[in-house]
C-alpha cells in the first residue's frame, strides 16, 4: 500500500490482496504527509482504512486528537461503506470528500 497526502488531499493505492483484506475489515499503514503551505513540513502519520457495510456515511474520517490540524494528528481513521467499496472495485479508482476541503482518493494497483 502506498499512501501520500498533500494537506487534506489523501491518495492511497492498494493491491488486490489488500483490497480483500479491507473487505474483511481494515488496513493499517503510514500516511506520508506533506503540508501544502510549507512543503518542507513532512511526517508519517499512522492511519487505518476500515470497511463497514452497515455504515450509512459514504466516507467518515476521525483523527486523534480530534482538535488539531490534520497534519498534526497522531492517528487517522478513514471509514468507508459498501457504496464506496463497490465503486472502487467497479471504477478501479474512487474518491470522496470529507471535512472542509478534504479528499480521500483510492486506486487499485495495476489500474
Amino acid at each position: 500500500m502506498k499512501a501520500d497526502s498533500v494537506g487534506l488531499e489523501v491518495y492511497i493505492e492498494i493491491n488486490p490482496q489488500e483490497l480483500e483484506e479491507l473487505r474483511k475489515g481494515s488496513l493499517d499503514g503510514l500516511l506520508n504527509f506533506r503540508d501544502n503551505i510549507n512543503p518542507d513540513a513532512k511526517r508519517e502519520i499512522p492511519f487505518s482504512i476500515e470497511y463497514s457495510a452497515e455504515q450509512r456515511e459514504f466516507l467518515a474520517v476521525e483523527q486523534e486528537p480530534d482538535n488539531v490540524y490534520f497534519g498534526e494528528a497522531n492517528k487517522i481513521r478513514f471509514m468507508i461503506n459498501s457504496e464506496y467499496y463497490g465503486s472502487l472495485i467497479t471504477n478501479k479508482s474512487f474518491g470522496a470528500r470529507f471535512s472542509v476541503g478534504g479528499k480521500l482518493m483510492m486506486k487499485l494497483k495495476g489500474s
